[in-house]
């Protein structure tokens, strides 16, 4: 059985690419957006980076997209936001989220992001220094000695 986020992120992809998704939860700290087909898919990507840099949500003109280029042909679009790393592959065409509290960021804010997309033009998302806070105060925190 599938979770309400899941399925929902099944149907927008379906409705505007034709494409299957799976969700991926399997590695800490990672979300993995797919496609089921293990070829990849470059409308998949298209759509991925489109909903990231529309105007509502992360656009170009104000936050840093890296474009990584490595040796065995590989292009990805990287975006580090509210402490959560973004990666569109576009030659597989998976979105992959990436940080400590990447869980609580995708179920309250991914949802957002994908509502964004399909709102007119209006402002874009507010950066979230909680994340940042939160990783903050786990490194501070005293580590603890077990004795033996």
């Amino acid at each position: 059985m599938e979770a309400p986020i899941e399925t929902f992120i099944k149907d927008f992809v379906w409705a505007r690419t034709g494409e299957t998704v799976y969700t991926d939860l399997s590695t800490p700290s990672v979300v993995l957006l797919r496609d089921v087909k293990t070829c990849g898919s470059t409308a998949l990507a298209a759509l991925w980076l489109n909903i990231l840099q529309h105007p509502n949500n992360y656009p170009v003109q104000r936050y840093p997209y890296r474009k990584l280029y490595q040796t065995n042909g590989t292009y990805k679009v990287v975006l580090t936001v509210d402490d959560v790393t973004l990666t569109v592959s576009m030659s597989l065409g998976s979105l992959k989220m990436k940080g400590e509290f990447i869980l609580h960021w995708f179920q309250s804010n991914f949802l957002k992001v994908l509502d964004a997309y399909g709102r007119p033009w209006a402002n874009p998302q507010p950066l979230d220094d909680k994340y940042s806070k939160l990783r903050k105060t786990w490194e501070n925190l005293p580590s603890v000695k077990h004795s033996a």
